[in-house]
């Protein structure tokens, strides 16, 4: 075994919400911006927070950064943070996969948190979101140097 190697460990609930503290934090300010962009498109005024079109358009923000972030570097800002990694079953990770992570974490959100807590009991600590999308959250530690 290769001692420079980092060790995948199934990663935590609490990392995992960890990092999803961070990553909602960058999705709020997405969303303002968002918010900012449009708002000429609408004489300046508030935009009804119903409105659908709106709402989609915040949805596809998340998505947006999420979905790059998982696929291009791996890891989102927050992600990084907490030293969290996303792995694809495959190997490679899709944009097919990170549209089905994603509309899944919101179910899971949504029924209370449901999907989040199941990982608790997983053995591999998967959350519906990972079953769903074929993927796995792993907690890579720093590498000691000795």
């Amino acid at each position: 075994m290769d001692h420079n190697e980092p060790q995948n460990l199934p990663c935590s609930l609490a990392r995992r919400l960890g990092a999803m503290t961070y990553d909602g934090l960058i999705i709020l300010s997405l969303w303002l911006l968002g918010t900012l962009i449009l708002l000429p498109f609408n004489a300046g005024q508030a935009i009804e927070s119903a409105n659908p079109l709106y709402q989609a358009w915040l949805l596809f923000l998340g998505w947006l950064y999420l979905g790059w972030s998982w696929k291009v570097p791996g890891q989102t800002l927050g992600m990084r943070a907490w030293r969290v990694h996303l792995e694809a079953d495959s190997g490679q990770i899709s944009w097919l996969a990170t549209g089905i992570r994603y509309s899944v974490a919101w179910v899971s959100l949504v029924a209370a948190g449901a999907g989040f807590l199941f990982a608790v009991f997983h053995p591999r600590n998967a959350a519906w979101h990972d079953l769903a999308s074929r993927t796995r959250l792993v907690h890579r530690p720093p590498v000691s140097k000795s």
